[in-house]
């Protein structure tokens, strides 16, 4: 992937729409600050019960590791590490659940362009 493409996908925003079209959500197809910032709280909000039990218990699982095996100096590196991960590839998940698994659609050519390149083989 390209340096313009990865700048184009992380600038724009990507629309979806409900299957029914009563659902619209607007957002990053990469990075998602909020994700960074709260974590497990946003598949929460989101009533995305399956990343909810993901996020909770890989941290639970990270928490327990990280107790056991890393030294204090570098607790802080290593969570920082782990926030950025999922701030950057929880919107990415959420998106392929929602667009390829329960048949969301892109709500515009814009978007849909987007979709195609952030997902080249829909997969």
């Amino acid at each position: 992937i390209s340096i313009f493409i990865f700048k184009e996908i992380l600038m724009n925003k990507l629309t979806i729409q409900a299957p029914d079209g009563s659902n619209v959500k607007t957002l990053s197809p990469m990075y998602s600050i909020t994700t960074l910032l709260f974590n497990f709280f946003v598949p929460l909000f989101r009533k995305d019960w399956k990343y909810f039990g993901i996020m909770l218990g890989s941290l639970f699982v990270f928490a327990v590791i990280a107790t056991l095996l890393i030294p204090d100096d570098f607790l802080r590196p290593v969570g920082t590490a782990y926030n950025l991960f999922w701030a950057f590839f929880y919107n990415r998940l959420w998106i392929k659940d929602r667009v390829f698994t329960d048949g969301w659609v892109p709500a515009d050519d814009a978007s849909k362009a987007l979709l195609d390149k952030t997902f080249p083989k829909n997969a």
